[in-house]
């Protein structure tokens, strides 16, 4: 497996592989930020809306009320490889929601993320706090109450 790609596995059939190249082909956006490190220096994070990740994974974020009601009680629970954990609301992912859009990020300032960073680290760009913008993805699972895990996601380390 190559080290700049996911692993898509759950309960969902057909579990697959996305690579970085794939994952450039989903929609992309970008977010600009300060550095909390350099105050006042400007960054621009490029990368997949989270959500559509796991769209293309096959994961319905249906609009009607009772799709509505499943997402609101989902969680996305994101591993780094460090062992830093982050946990979102699936709803907080989804554009439906909330007017704002959390990266799985791949460049910082048009480069490929720094080791340290990357190869794919999580962007919430609305956190004053920014404990949950993780660096060095290893694993994203997608939790449904009283359900097994619907989707985990998986970044090779090698």
């Amino acid at each position: 497996m190559s080290k700049n790609s996911l692993d898509l596995r759950g309960d969902q059939e057909n579990p697959r592989r996305i690579s970085a190249s794939e994952l450039h082909k989903l929609p992309r956006a970008e977010v600009w930020t300060t550095d909390p490190l350099y105050s006042g220096k400007d960054i621009v994070y490029s990368g997949t809306p989270f959500v559509e990740i796991l769209k293309a994974r096959g994961l319905s974020l249906s609009p009607g009320m009772a799709g509505i009601r499943e997402i609101v009680t989902m969680t996305v629970f994101i591993e780094a490889a460090d062992g830093h954990r982050a946990v979102f609301s699936l709803a907080e992912l989804c554009p439906d929601f909330l007017d704002r859009v959390t990266l799985l990020a791949d460049t910082k300032d048009k480069q490929p993320l720094p080791p340290g960073e990357g190869p794919f680290r999580i962007i919430a760009p609305s956190e004053k706090l920014r404990g949950r913008w993780v660096c060095q993805v290893k694993a994203v699972t997608v939790h449904c109450p009283d359900r097994r895990p619907r989707l985990r996601l998986l970044v090779d380390q090698e």
